[in-house]
């Protein structure tokens, strides 16, 4: 009788366990891309952040940069809306909304271009102005 008692048990544990374990790996997702700049060239160290709304706010999940060839990749269990928030010095940020409606699928968000900002902490644009031109014979 133990024996059974053990058996049913350990049928049990084994019936929880497998139920819950291909929703949780369903839920982790593998997100990656590349970023570069307007030229094609690659974005080292360009900040890339994964967040995702919980409870009415956007919660950051994980956080990455990007490597020397402008590659990055991360891997989360994504609830709810997410975006994932790609920034570098110099560049304006992109934020793309990443969908959950396949959640087995790897998320490739491709070659993300940044474009060029004046703006931002340590970023200092020039303005110039071409001179005049004078016309030919004068």
């Amino acid at each position: 009788m133990k024996r059974l008692h053990r058996l049913v048990a350990l049928f049990g544990v084994a019936v929880c366990y497998l139920s819950t374990t291909p929703r949780l790996a369903a839920q982790s997702r593998v997100i990656r891309g590349v970023v570069a700049d307007e030229a094609s060239l690659p974005v080292p160290n360009a900040q890339i952040e994964l967040s995702c709304a919980r409870t009415g706010h956007a919660t950051k999940i994980v956080s990455t940069s990007s490597g020397a060839d402008g590659g990055f990749q991360l891997q989360a269990i994504l609830l709810g809306p997410c975006k994932v928030n790609i920034a570098a010095p110099g560049f304006a940020s992109v934020l793309i909304p990443i969908s959950g409606s396949n959640r087995h699928a790897p998320v490739d968000l491709g070659t993300i271009r940044l474009r060029i900002s004046c703006s931002g902490p340590g970023v200092v644009c020039d303005q110039v102005t071409p001179a005049k031109a004078k016309p030919l014979g004068s």
